[in-house]
């Protein structure tokens, strides 16, 4: 059972036994006797494990939310010596940022009946 930090419990029950039956290994003859639980914690509270009327376990949880990543640039964008393009920049995320990318578009308008030779460039960030 979960209980949150006003007291509100509510049990969690464990998964079907076909699901359990998926992380038992096929040599193994006996019945398995692990069982799963799966729930969505929303906010701190206390998990209690029990077998009938024994406690097994408990274990506190504090629930943080996850925070936008941030991008800043670390000095302008710039040549490099052999005339590539530089771009300096700082990702910060509390649980570490998964992909970036540098999306790039005209300062101004494109002229009525300009066509580029080229997109512009696909720049995934590290």
């Amino acid at each position: 059972a979960y209980a949150d930090q006003d007291g509100n419990a509510r049990a969690i029950d464990p998964a079907s036994p076909q699901a359990a039956a998926t992380a038992k290994p096929a040599a193994s003859p006996a019945p398995s006797k692990v069982r799963q639980f799966t729930g969505k914690l929303t906010g701190d509270g206390m998990l209690t494990l029990k077998s009938g009327d024994d406690q097994l376990g408990r274990w506190a949880f504090a629930v943080i939310p996850d925070k936008p990543p941030q991008i800043r640039f670390v000095g302008e964008p710039k040549r490099a010596a052999n005339g590539a393009f530089e771009l300096n920049y700082q990702i910060d995320d509390d649980y570490g940022a998964a992909t970036a990318k540098a999306v790039f578009a005209l300062a101004d308008p494109q002229a009525p009946g300009a066509h580029p030779l080229y997109g512009p460039p696909d720049m995934p960030l590290t």
